[in-house]
């Protein structure tokens, strides 16, 4: 039965506030603890996830609250789940952070806050809602509103998150795969498969391709497929909705080519980035960067980056399967974030967030994208195309102006050929010409509206006075404090819905940390009284440490 908790909001009478020195409560009041418990804890909709619980009378769930802030303060301090119940146990910084202030009380079990994801887990499964998203949205949404922080300009950067699997080789996947296969068959087909699969036993799938030398893996390699086939045929009519049947299945399809009875397994350079990588994280692609391959995912951020904000917050995290392209991400993120932040004018991104149809959503919103490190080869003829109003015209870098002539698909340009004769790029411009024998020959240039929306997105950065055309680059520092946790870029789990609830938990930790080094110099007003004496004793005690023996007034203090 679901219950709210409002117990936090009654303070106890002898509880753990009440028994702290007046220094004790000023580092409190400087805690990020206390700006948690007083900016998340007390925000955090706990009626978001009502239906994950009975609605008729029962025994009733441990406080939503809790459980939602202790994994908030797991990832703003990277701990694991023996850390973090170690410190709700007997770190009263951290219960006060949830709303526990008696010392005596106990707080949930372990299986509970498991529970609890699982619920969470299960019902996006179900229904496709991130509920944890959807306190990070709710949370950041008030946040904005609270500190005034202006939305219209903002900033985005992607990076790559690997999941925690094993990196399998070809041969060790397909053995694994049959392995966890064996565990859901049953009766004689359980009799026929263990025959097949009989070399594979007695060994674990590391062990097996550990002891095969590179002269025999072609051999084995076949051998494999031929099994597969076999298994196959085996289990054909068998309806089986487990996640072995739906691995075996898809290494099946995906890495070996069947013709009628004969079997052949796809060469490596056919292998796709979307094939099953892992069977303990079918969801995980690959991507490369750098001469790197990654199996996971692909985080894209969006935050303010208005230079009048005194703190600027994330306000978009989501994660995606890192073979999608960053402008594809951008495509399905931009109605989102102008729905969550209408007055987004601005938006700074590099060059791999660029296409025609983000240009058309950009239009479509009242949003002018600001692009850096434009990708592509540097043009020697390096042209211009305007258009202001109806009227077309394309510059290039010999000077020359050329109104454009629209045809019925597309538009064109020809340049002036005696100009071109003359101009010093001459040899090295790569325009076409157009011409026949005895007729002079002049460069032209073809483009559609395509290259007129990628023209003007190109030169909005060119308008910005120099100072703000480097707004984008300090989303890499907020990058950098969302990968905080990982190791060599994985983190500690895997399957996408998980990857997206630490980003999210992590999100909202770092806009926690902003906001904490904003409020805590409000909350330290208030205690402005205690800080003067606390001065005061500091400068007598280097002034003359003797005076304090005969000054009880100042002991007292101390």
């Amino acid at each position: 039965m679901f219950k709210r908790n409002t117990g936090y909001q009654q303070s106890e009478l002898f509880g753990f506030e009440s028994d702290l020195t007046k220094k004790q409560k000023l580092y409190l009041h400087q805690s990020t603890e206390f700006t948690f418990f007083k900016e998340i804890f007390p925000r955090i909709n706990e009626s978001k996830f009502a239906h994950l619980y009975s609605s008729s009378k029962s025994r009733p769930n441990a406080p939503i609250n809790q459980l939602v802030g202790a994994l908030i303060l797991k990832h703003l301090y990277d701990w694991t789940y023996a850390e973090l119940f170690k410190n709700l146990t007997f770190n009263n910084l951290t219960r006060y952070a949830i709303g526990i202030s008696n010392s005596r009380a106990d707080i949930f079990s372990e299986a509970t806050i498991f529970n609890f994801q699982n619920r969470v887990i299960k019902h996006f499964e179900e229904t496709g809602k991130d509920l944890v998203t959807e306190v990070f949205d709710s949370l950041t949404a008030g946040q904005l509103e609270q500190f005034n922080i202006s939305t219209n300009i903002q900033r985005g950067d992607s990076f790559l998150v690997d999941s925690k699997v094993i990196d399998y080789s070809r041969l060790r996947l397909f053995i694994e795969v049959l392995k966890r296969l064996s565990r859901v068959l049953e009766g004689e087909v359980k009799k026929v498969f263990c025959t097949l699969v009989s070399q594979y036993e007695n060994k674990t799938a590391g062990q097996y391709v550990y002891e095969i030398s590179r002269e025999n893996l072609p051999s084995e390699l076949t051998q494999i497929a031929s099994i597969y086939l076999d298994i196959y045929y085996l289990i054909e009519e068998i309806k089986n909705d487990s996640l072995e049947f739906k691995n075996f299945k898809r290494v099946f399809s995906e890495y070996f080519i069947v013709d009628d009875t004969k079997i052949e397994l796809k060469q490596p350079s056919e292998s796709k980035s979307s094939n099953l990588k892992s069977p303990d994280d079918p969801e995980a692609t690959f991507s490369a960067k750098y001469g790197k391959g990654h199996i996971g995912y692909s985080t894209h951020i969006s935050e303010t980056a208005n230079e009048e904000n005194k703190i600027n917050l994330i306000t978009d995290v989501v994660v995606v399967k890192n073979n999608v392209s960053d402008d594809k991400i951008l495509e399905q993120r931009i109605p989102i974030l102008k729905d969550k932040t209408p007055t987004l004018s601005e938006y700074f991104a590099d060059g791999a967030y660029g296409n025609e149809q983000i240009d058309i959503l950009n239009k479509a919103h009242g949003i002018t994208q600001y692009q850096t490190n434009v990708k592509g080869r540097k043009s020697d003829a390096n042209l211009r195309i305007k258009k202001i109003g109806e009227d077309v015209t394309v510059t290039c870098a010999g000077g020359q102006i050329i109104k454009a002539h629209k045809t019925e698909k597309q538009y064109r340009v020809f340049f002036d050929a005696e100009k071109c004769k003359n101009c010093p790029l001459n040899a090295l411009c790569k325009l076409k010409r157009m011409g026949g024998k005895g007729a002079v020959k002049k460069r032209y240039y073809y483009f559609d509206n395509k290259n007129i929306l990628a023209h003007e997105r190109f030169q909005n950065i060119e308008k910005l006075p120099p100072e703000r055309r480097q707004t984008r680059s300090n989303v890499e520092a907020t990058v950098k404090e969302l990968k905080r946790g990982m190791r060599n870029g994985k983190v500690r789990i895997n399957h996408r819905i998980r990857v997206s609830f630490h980003m999210a938990f992590n999100a909202i930790a770092v806009n926690l940390r902003r906001i904490h080094l904003k409020t805590k110099k409000v909350y330290q007003n208030t205690t402005c009284e205690l800080e003067w004496e606390l001065t005061v004793w500091i400068n007598i005690e280097k002034l003359n440490k003797p005076i304090m023996k005969h000054n009880q007034k100042i002991r007292k203090i101390a």
